[in-house]
């Protein structure tokens, strides 16, 4: 048991001495161990095993584990290195959700750029139909509302560009 371990773990040198990790209640679950058991059973060594390890504060600490099976004495044990990787696996989730909003934002850029040249033409084609109905006032007014919708839709379009660039 050395300092590493026991700041990983957070209990003591002397609480853990003699004691199984099943007794430190290291294992979140039972199945994590009994996948670490027959990992090791089958070819007396373990590979970047990944587990989870619980501290008595109740903190989860990811970790990998590498290890091989040895005779002590005549014991069978397991001599096991643990590395935390907790920051780590942090890190890499806050890259995927920073690829994923780059991903929306060059998404809703493709979306709006298309969505404003359609925008574009429905503004045109409202402003050329109020010239040809300025004496039909019901007309007029149902293409003014036209044509105020898709300025609104344009001011919409441009909060989405502005989304996209800031991703």
């Amino acid at each position: 048991v050395n300092e590493g371990f026991v700041e990983l773990t957070g209990r003591s040198r002397d609480e853990v001495l003699g004691r199984s990790a099943v007794e430190l209640k290291l294992w979140p679950t039972p199945a994590d161990r009994e996948a670490m058991v027959r990992a090791i059973s089958r070819d007396g060594t373990l590979t970047d095993f990944a587990v989870a390890l619980v501290r008595p504060d109740g903190a989860v600490r990811e970790t990998r584990l590498a290890g091989r099976l040895v005779d002590i004495d005549g014991m069978r044990c397991v001599l096991m290195i643990i590395r935390d990787v907790t920051e780590q696996r942090k890190l890499e989730r806050r890259l995927t959700e920073a690829a994923r909003l780059e991903s929306i934002g060059r998404l809703a850029g493709g979306i709006a750029h298309d969505f404003n040249n359609l925008i574009t033409a429905i503004s045109g084609y409202g402003h050329l139909l109020e010239a040809l109905v300025a004496d039909q006032p019901e007309a007029l007014a149902d293409v003014q509302e036209i044509v105020r919708s898709s300025a609104r839709a344009a001011d919409l379009t441009s909060q989405l560009l502005a989304f996209a660039r800031r991703q």
